[in-house]
């Protein structure tokens, strides 16, 4: 509880839509990680990450990662909206579509997880990874046990399985 409230008090949650902050995050993060106009097939916010707009190193952290809070902010509004006492959870679904080694910022993943895990614990119920490139797999194999228990919530999906969890698929830009 301790380190949730922790991580949470580093990130502000609350941009005003005009605020110069918000408008520069926005524009410039907004390909990166967003939030679904539709919810899943099980009526889950989703939130799409396309790793392929990550450039290791070249972005502004803090900023992505302020932006990032902000999404989930709004996925847990959503949330709250939609559930009515019953607990769905959030979906997480990270494309590595069109990714190369430039593409992973692993401070910025690092930190992701973290957050999903020790900020929003309890809120994201799945992790979908698509597309991942065939040594993404063998890297996995090496991350699985540093994530423990949560290491059941990622599933790595193809288009057809995707279009299980999300049958909205073809409006969504992977």
């Amino acid at each position: 509880m301790y380190k949730r409230i922790k991580f949470r008090s580093q990130y502000p949650s609350t941009w005003e839509d005009d605020d110069s902050q918000f408008v520069i995050a926005k524009s410039r993060f907004e390909k990166t990680v967003h939030l679904l106009d539709d919810l899943d097939a099980a009526q889950r916010p989703v939130i799409l990450m396309n790793i392929r707009y990550l450039l290791a190193g070249k972005l502004a952290r803090r900023q992505l990662e302020m932006w990032t809070v902000h999404v989930m902010e709004q996925a847990v509004q959503r949330l709250q909206d939609v559930s009515q006492n019953e607990t769905k959870g959030i979906l997480l679904l990270i494309s590595l579509k069109g990714t190369s080694l430039g593409n992973y910022d692993v401070v910025y993943l690092k930190w992701l997880f973290e957050a999903i895990f020790r900020g929003y614990t309890g809120r994201f119920t799945q992790v979908l990874i698509y597309k991942a490139p065939a040594g993404f797999t063998q890297a996995w194999k090496l991350v699985k046990p540093i994530l423990g228990f949560y290491s059941v919530l990622v599933k790595f999906v193809n288009k057809t399985d995707l279009k299980t969890y999300i049958p909205f698929i073809h409006h969504i830009p992977l």
